[in-house]
């Protein structure tokens, strides 16, 4: 799932060569949600940009419903779910876990990965 991040093509990339069949199918497509009734296999929620977190962003929103409803699915035995970047900063709120670790830049500013908010991150 590409969630408008030109990056989403490197993963899918690296699928296809090791023989996975991929198909990119952007958030905000209007048979997403089918096609994934309809996936059997693993997900992979893309990168893209903004801050997880932000509950003023109604794209972010969005991400965060759908990646809600795959978490639910994925722990009744349906598809598995790997994050990539916004990816895997979406599962880390919706789950458990600890969103405010600097891996996952759950707490960065804008969500964006800037070098500046590296380095204050790991202080």
């Amino acid at each position: 799932m590409d969630a408008e991040d030109d990056f989403t093509a490197v993963p899918a990339h690296l699928l296809r060569t090791a023989g996975v069949g991929t198909s990119v199918v952007p958030h905000d497509h209007p048979g997403l949600r089918e096609a994934l009734r309809h996936h059997r296999g693993p997900v992979l929620l893309g990168p893209g940009p903004g801050n997880p977190n932000d509950d003023a962003d109604p794209r972010i929103g969005a991400l965060r419903e759908l990646t809600a409803e795959l978490l639910g699915e994925a722990r009744g035995g349906g598809n598995p779910l790997v994050g990539v970047c916004l990816g895997f900063q979406l599962l880390s709120v919706c789950c458990p876990w600890r969103s405010d670790c600097p891996c996952c830049a759950a707490n960065a500013p804008t969500g964006e990965h800037r070098a500046s908010w590296s380095s204050s991150a790991a202080r």
